[in-house]
């Protein structure tokens, strides 16, 4: 992907440009661009470009809150879920997932993006946003009974937390499976460091991941991510 491109779309995020940046969206989409696609070669890039902006003070914490609020914006017009079967013809409940990032976790866009994936892939999804503390992570999964948690962080000094949220939900009764993602699982090479875990780098990778499991809609979330952890 050009980089032009993205500092073209970027500038649009920033400058609150709604109906440029759905246009250009929609010209993507025209030419057959799936969620994955967006996500992935324009959405991702952009973001991770305004973001190095605001790092280096070229912007201001205001620009970037309104390129975020752009991007949700759109995010929700190019959603594209899987309609939800009746009732009579389901076979078995919906897969379920959450997603959350670690305490002290800034941004969640890139847990909305992968919700959204997971939402597309038939899955029951609950996305509790940036920075949800380590006990109310661990109460609510107690009270749904995810079958899978997806984790993100994106700092290397968050590792720490990282690695005792995937610990405690790989503890839980219930034995959801644990997938971590974000900026830090593109930094580092987190497998070693969290063996019991699935680590999906970007959402190429995620999707994979979705993309191989059953199309029924058995709650296969745990049980094929731990026969995966066994036999890989």
């Amino acid at each position: 992907m050009s980089q032009l491109v993205i500092e073209d779309f970027s500038e649009l995020l920033l400058s609150g440009n709604h109906a440029a940046a759905q246009e250009l969206v929609r010209s993507w989409m025209d030419r057959g661009a799936n969620q994955l696609s967006l996500f992935q070669q324009l959405f991702a890039p952009a973001l991770a470009h305004i973001g190095g902006l605001g790092a280096s003070g070229r912007i201001s914490a205001a620009d970037e809150q309104l390129a975020c609020g752009v991007f949700q914006w759109l995010l929700c017009k190019v959603e594209q879920p899987n309609p939800e079967p009746p009732r009579s013809a389901r076979k078995a409940p919906l897969p379920r997932a959450m997603l959350l990032g670690v305490e002290g976790e800034e941004h969640d866009h890139g847990l909305r993006m992968a919700a959204s994936l997971f939402r597309e892939r038939g899955w029951d999804t609950r996305q509790y946003g940036a920075s949800l503390t380590l006990e109310q992570a661990l109460a609510s999964a107690i009270r749904w009974s995810p079958d899978l948690v997806c984790l993100t962080a994106s700092k290397s000094d968050q590792l720490p937390a990282l690695r005792t949220y995937a610990e405690s939900f790989c503890q839980l009764p219930a034995g959801p499976a644990v997938l971590v993602s974000g900026r830090l699982a593109r930094l580092l090479d987190l497998q070693p460091l969290l063996p019991r875990t699935i680590v999906a780098r970007d959402y190429l990778e995620l999707y994979a991941f979705l993309a191989e499991t059953p199309a029924s809609l058995e709650a296969y979330g745990a049980r094929y991510a731990k026969d995966r952890l066994t036999t890989g």
